[in-house]
C-alpha cells in the first residue's frame, strides 16, 4: 500500500479551469507514483469553482473581507503591514491620499494581498475530517504544474520525490517543511510547501487568524509584508525546519500566465 497524502489547494482559480486537466496531470506527475492523495480545496466565494469537483475529498468558499473585520477587532490592522514604495508610487494610492478614494479600501485590499493566502491555505487543511490517515501534508495552489520541460522534469524526478519519501519514511517527529526557493532572491516559493505531522498539527490547531495577530504583533522585527516572504516567518513562527527542493521546479499553468493582472505584486507585495 502506498503511502497517503493530504494536498491542501487554495488561493484564487483565476484561469484553473482552462487548464484543469493539465493541472491534475500535473499533481500525478509529482505524487501518483509513490503515494495515494486526497485534495482538499479552498477559494474565495468571488471565484469561479473548479467544474471537475468529484476529485476533491472538499471544496470550501469563505468571504475575504473577513479576514479584515478580524484584524479590526483585534486592534490597528494598519500596524499588519508597511508603505512599500510600490504602493506610495501607485495611482491608487496617490487618489486615496488626494480624497478621491477610500484610503480604508485600499488597505483593506493589501491586508488582503498578503494574508489572504495564509488563510486560504488554513481553511482547506482545516476541512480535513481525519488527519490521522495522512503522512504529509501539502499545500499547493490552483494555478501551478511541475516544469516537465528537459531538465526540468529530471529536476523534479531526481529532488522532490526522493525528499518526499525520506521525509515519510523516517517518521520523523521535526516540525518540517520542504519548500522551493524563489529564483533570485532569498524567499521561499509557495507554488508547493510540504508539511510534516508535527508542523500540520501546529499550523491548524491555533486559528490563523489569531497566528497572523501573534505573528505581526509579536515578530515586528521580521519582514512579514510580501506573501512569499510570510510563509518562510509562518515556518519560523511554528518552530519548524526547512528544506529546501531544487529552485525552479515548479511553474504556473499555461503559457499565458504573465498576463494574468496580480495587484498586491504590483503595490510591492
Amino acid at each position: 500500500m502506498k503511502p497517503k497524502i493530504a494536498i491542501g489547494i487554495s488561493g484564487q482559480t483565476r484561469r484553473h479551469n482552462k487548464y484543469e486537466d493539465e493541472f491534475h496531470s500535473g499533481l500525478g506527475t509529482l505524487f501518483s507514483s509513490e503515494f495515494d492523495y486526497d485534495l482538499y480545496a479552498h477559494t474565495w466565494d468571488d471565484q469561479v469553482l473548479p467544474t471537475q469537483t468529484h476529485r476533491y475529498q472538499s471544496i470550501t468558499t469563505t468571504d475575504q473581507s473577513l479576514l479584515w473585520k478580524y484584524m479590526k477587532e483585534q486592534g490597528n490592522p494598519f500596524s499588519a503591514m508597511v508603505l512599500t514604495e510600490q504602493l506610495q508610487a501607485s495611482p491608487q494610492y496617490k487618489s486615496a491620499m488626494s480624497g478621491d478614494s477610500s484610503l480604508v479600501q485600499l488597505m483593506e485590499d493589501c491586508i488582503a494581498g498578503i494574508y489572504a493566502q495564509l488563510l486560504g491555505s488554513w481553511h482547506a487543511f482545516d476541512s480535513i475530517k481525519d488527519p490521522d490517515q495522512y503522512c504529509a501534508f501539502v499545500r499547493y495552489r490552483w494555478d501551478v504544474t511541475p516544469r516537465l520541460d528537459p531538465p526540468k522534469a529530471e529536476v523534479v524526478q531526481r529532488t522532490f520525490t526522493p525528499q518526499l519519501l525520506n521525509l515519510i519514511q523516517s517518521n520523523s517527529l521535526r516540525t518540517t517543511a520542504i519548500a522551493q526557493p524563489m529564483e533570485h532572491i532569498e524567499d521561499i516559493g509557495d507554488f508547493c510547501i510540504v508539511f510534516t505531522p508535527p508542523f500540520y498539527q501546529k499550523f491548524i490547531q491555533t486559528h490563523i487568524h489569531n497566528t497572523i495577530h501573534n505573528m505581526t504583533n509579536h515578530n515586528r522585527d521580521i519582514q512579514l509584508h510580501t506573501a512569499h516572504r510570510l510563509w518562510e516567518n509562518l515556518i519560523t513562527h511554528l518552530g519548524a525546519d526547512t528544506v529546501l527542493m531544487e529552485s525552479n521546479a515548479m511553474s504556473f499553468l499555461g503559457s499565458d500566465w504573465n498576463s494574468v493582472e496580480k495587484s498586491n505584486k504590483a503595490l510591492g507585495y
